[in-house]
C-alpha cells in the first residue's frame, strides 16, 4: 500500500516538473491568441516614431493618438489620484468607435469598467503605454511603413483586438 502511494506521488512529481514549464512557455501565446479570435475590433490612430532599428530586424515603434488622456475625463472619484506619483498603478481608458471603426478616448478610471470597450495600461512620461508599442513587419516592409508614417495624408491604422482591456496588434493598415 505505501508502494502504491509513494509511486502515485512520485509519478505526479515527474509530470508536474514536465508539464510546467511547457505551460509557462504556452501561457502568453494561447492568451494572445484568445484575444485575437475572441477580441473586438478597433482601428488605433497611430503617430510617427523612429521605427527601424538594424540591429533587431524589420519592426516598426508605435505612438497612438489614444496616448493622450485628458484629465477631464477621469471620473470624480479619480480626481485625486490623476496626479499621485504610482505611475505603475493601471489605467482603464474606455473608448468609443466612429462609423469607420477608429477608437478615440471617451473616459478613463482607475477601477475596470462594468462594461463596455476599454483597454488597460499605464501613464508614462509620454502619456498612456498600452503594451502596443512594437510591432515585427514581414521583411523588406518597414522602410514602406516608415515612409507611410511621415506622409501627411496618409494614416497608419493598428488593427487591434481587445479583449478584458488587453489589446494585441493583429496587422497595420495604410489609409490614404
Amino acid at each position: 500500500m505505501t508502494e502504491i502511494r509513494f509511486f502515485r506521488s512520485t509519478l505526479f512529481k515527474y509530470i508536474a516538473i514536465a508539464v510546467l514549464p511547457l505551460a509557462v512557455l504556452l501561457f502568453q501565446p494561447a492568451a494572445s491568441f484568445t484575444v485575437l479570435t475572441f477580441g473586438v475590433r478597433a482601428l488605433l490612430e497611430t503617430r510617427p516614431v523612429d521605427p527601424r532599428d538594424f540591429l533587431r530586424g524589420d519592426y516598426v515603434t508605435l505612438d497612438y493618438v489614444i496616448a493622450d488622456v485628458p484629465d477631464e475625463l477621469f471620473s470624480q472619484e479619480d480626481a485625486g489620484e490623476i496626479w499621485g506619483d504610482d505611475r505603475r498603478s493601471p489605467v482603464y481608458v474606455t473608448l468609443a468607435l466612429d462609423d469607420k471603426g477608429i477608437a478615440s478616448v471617451s473616459g478613463a478610471s482607475f477601477s475596470r469598467p462594468a462594461a463596455g470597450l476599454y483597454i488597460q495600461g499605464r501613464r508614462n512620461w509620454r502619456g498612456m503605454d498600452y503594451g502596443l508599442g512594437v510591432y515585427y513587419v514581414p521583411e523588406g516592409t518597414g522602410l514602406e511603413l516608415e515612409n507611410a508614417l511621415r506622409e501627411p495624408n496618409v494614416k497608419v491604422l493598428a488593427d487591434v483586438r481587445i479583449l478584458r482591456g488587453r489589446g494585441v496588434i493583429k496587422k497595420l493598415e495604410i489609409v490614404k
